[in-house]
């Protein structure tokens, strides 16, 4: 078996366990929904059965061998988006939804404009960014809070000063 190969049957493998425990650990949670209401279970059961489905790929048809996973400087990119996350549940954490998901879309805009339109000057980008940003932010503020009405995350910070 080729390298490529084995990788693929591994993760694969490790893809259906992990689908299965996500179903097992939902499955086994007892939320109150209400007649036809699929509940707060949907979401992990669409998201399990999608990596279910990439691992059985996995499984019956690895990848050919030959080709580089990902260079150096794309681990570094891969990462810094990583890093970028973990901040991001660091500020939920720390200063909540509001404040966060703002702070995040301009960091990961303002990363992804440097690789697609280096040409463009920073100050052009920054600005695009942040303008997004908010704007993101606000439609996804008033989808969460006024369309879904759901209790986002005020933050350490918040509460501490009421």
């Amino acid at each position: 078996m080729k390298t490529s190969n084995k990788k693929d049957r591994i993760l694969g493998i490790c893809s259906v366990l992990l689908s299965a425990w996500i179903i097992y650990i939902t499955s086994s949670l007892d939320f109150p929904t209400s007649k036809g209401d699929p509940g707060p279970k949907l979401f992990p059961y669409i998201g399990a059965g999608l990596i279910l489905v990439c691992g059985i790929i996995l499984l019956i048809k690895p990848g050919k061998d030959g080709k580089t996973f990902l260079t150096k400087s794309q681990w570094k990119s891969a990462a810094l988006i990583f890093g970028v996350y973990l901040l991001f549940v660091l500020l939920l954490w720390l200063v909540g939804f509001m404040i966060a998901v703002p702070i995040m879309l301009f960091i990961l805009t303002l990363m992804f404009q440097a690789q697609s339109r280096p040409e463009d000057p920073v100050k052009k980008r920054v600005i695009r960014s942040l303008i997004y940003a908010i704007i993101a932010g606000a439609l996804i503020y008033v989808a969460y809070v006024i369309g879904l009405q759901a209790k986002l995350p005020t933050g350490l910070l918040f509460k501490l000063f009421k």
